[in-house]
């Protein structure tokens, strides 16, 4: 297997070693890995589930998870008040980005603007940490600034030392089945 290096250095991918976690992650089953707030809160969001009537809902509307986690942040005292503005690196149209004080990592806060649920969301940042592990996103809190709830992640800073080459990204993407 040929491995592509992609700006943080090569992925390969061990099918037989990583096709449980996949699976878990696909099912919703959570790990016994300790700390590790993302699934927590998308179980969370998953048990949220109210009874209405005589069914039971499929999923709870975006409104419903955001009081889940407001409730969530609460009572474990995940809110985040302390990110310096003057740290602010850049904004894209899904999230901000902060340098964090240590100057290894950034702050993203993001509001899932592109997602019609929290729980969508918090299912991507898994698949994200499972398929890129270089670039491991960590959940540390909530924030709420003028009224819009925001999950606050951590993720390794890495500054960039050469401009991608799209050839090697379109061959990445095409090794690994993309179209």
């Amino acid at each position: 297997m040929q491995l592509y290096s992609i700006g943080v250095g090569k992925l390969s991918f061990n099918e037989n070693k990583h096709n449980h976690e996949l699976q878990n992650i696909l099912s919703g089953v959570i790990s016994e890995e300790p700390g590790n707030l993302i699934q927590t809160v998308s179980q969370k969001l998953s048990s949220g589930k109210e009874p209405d009537s005589a069914f039971e809902k499929d999923s709870l509307t975006k409104q419903q998870e955001e009081k889940v986690l407001i409730e969530f942040a609460d009572t474990n005292q995940l809110w985040i008040n302390d990110i310096d503005e003057h740290s602010f690196l850049a904004e894209g149209a899904e999230q901000k980005v902060y340098l964090c004080a240590d100057g290894i990592h950034v702050y993203k806060l993001n509001d899932t603007i592109f997602y019609t649920s929290w729980a969508d969301y918090f299912f991507s940042l898994q698949l994200h940490n499972f398929f890129f592990p270089g670039t491991l996103y960590t959940l540390t809190g909530f924030a709420k600034k003028e009224n819009v709830l925001s999950a606050v992640l951590q993720q390794p800073f890495i500054a960039f030392d050469s401009i991608t080459d799209l050839e090697h990204v379109k061959l990445f993407l095409q090794h690994n089945g993309f179209e």
